[in-house]
């Protein structure tokens, strides 16, 4: 869908632009319309982790993973958060 396609590149944009909160805002968006679109949720754990919230980014990386199991980003995202918890 061009929606979700447009939230999760605004995302990523905002993300790789540093600013975490903007992307965490589109993706949640994305992944509202699209919740199996893994990429979007390994996204999303991406900013939350950057955002120091690690609850969150950890249940978007499980999401992730629950889509695609052994997706590599999101499998060591989730141990990245769970290390510091």
């Amino acid at each position: 869908d061009a929606i979700v396609e447009r939230d999760e590149r605004r995302g990523d944009l905002a993300f790789a632009s540093g600013r975490p909160d903007q992307a965490a805002r589109a993706l949640r968006v994305a992944t509202r319309l699209s919740p199996g679109n893994y990429g979007a949720l390994t996204s999303l754990g991406q900013a939350y982790e950057a955002l120091d919230q690690d609850t969150l980014a950890a249940e978007a990386y499980q999401k992730a993973l629950a889509q695609k199991p052994g997706h590599m980003a999101a499998a060591q995202g989730l141990a990245r958060v769970q290390a510091g918890m």
